[in-house]
């Protein structure tokens, strides 16, 4: 690799045989060695495909976007991952989805909160043709109308690019993916939401399947606990790897209370609410109206509560 010449006239032939003439001083099988030069335009131009890895190179990989390296590495993305068949095929559909050619892809994965999509959507672009290309949001407004997504829509950028972006609501999924769909197959688009909203068109909907019991169990177990108390918490945790992963850090750590939400996160704010602001009226307003629901549900709200029929 050759990053500095004083020299710009010279060409590649005479530098080989520069090296060459080194080489051989060592010895003259040298002589015949294989030299190519690359320079600093060709490694740009290596690496121009794979925006993912030029970010990392030149660290810019934690900005307000990640490559799928610094995203693996999120606290959520690291814990124990378990999946049953639903999963496994998932996975593999939505690969089969990434490397098609033909036109711009947009796939979108929706579910409920704590039900995985984003570690799935991980798993799947974990392989090696798809993790170079990836280019990972946590949240619509980190991509929206800002510099990454102006370089992508700039006419003279041919670089290939799987964007994956969480918490995308309905309004910012049919902008962004009006800007880029017609910018061919190097565009792969991920939106990630917990709501579904079926439109007309060409995106690919993808629903995230809850884990099997025996999947949760085995996560709770990866907490030192054993089996036949494991198997004892799937029902609670309604499918949902993030509540196993609550349920079994708490029956070894705080079996006091096997809600308490770890100090990493607190997730019963992301169930609450979602994509939208915690801190809003909006939120306080649901927090409201849950709590009231729940109270109700704990203590009967069906039938005529009313009805002198009724028994206490």
């Amino acid at each position: 690799m050759l990053f500095g010449w004083d020299n710009p006239e010279t060409t590649d032939d005479q530098l080989i045989n520069k090296f060459k003439e080194k080489l051989t001083r060592i010895d003259h099988k040298y002589n015949n060695a294989k030299i190519e030069i690359w320079r600093q335009n060709n490694l740009i131009g290596f690496l121009k495909p794979f925006p993912s890895l030029a970010l990392q190179l030149n660290e810019r990989a934690k900005a307000i976007f990640q490559t799928y390296k610094s995203w693996s590495q999120d606290g959520e993305m690291k814990k124990e991952f378990k999946a049953g068949q639903p999963q496994k095929d998932f996975i593999s559909n939505m690969q089969n989805e990434l490397r098609k050619n033909g036109e711009a892809v947009h796939i979108h994965v929706w579910g409920d909160a704590g039900i995985g999509k984003t570690r799935l959507v991980l798993e799947a672009t974990r392989a090696d043709d798809l993790r170079a290309l990836v280019i990972y949001c946590d949240a619509a407004s980190k991509f929206r109308d800002r510099d990454l997504m102006n370089e992508i829509l700039r006419d003279d950028n041919q670089f290939s690019v799987i964007i994956v972006i969480d918490e995308c609501d309905p309004d910012s999924r049919s902008y962004i993916w009006n800007k880029l769909k017609y910018r061919g197959p190097r565009i792969k688009l991920v939106s990630i939401y917990n709501e579904y909203e079926d439109t007309a068109g060409n995106i690919n909907y993808f629903d995230t399947p809850p884990l099997d019991k025996e999947e949760v169990s085995s996560i709770i177990q990866v907490y030192g606990i054993p089996k036949d108390q494991a198997d004892r918490w799937p029902e609670l945790c309604g499918g949902s790897p993030r509540m196993a992963h609550v349920i079994g850090w708490n029956l070894k750590n705080n079996p006091e209370d096997l809600l308490k939400p770890p100090d990493t996160v607190n997730i019963w704010d992301r169930y609450v609410a979602g994509g939208d602001d915690p801190n809003s009226l909006k939120i306080e307003q649901r927090r409201l109206v849950l709590r009231h629901i729940a109270l109700f549900k704990r203590f009967g709200y069906g039938g005529d509560l009313l009805s002198p029929k009724r028994k206490p």
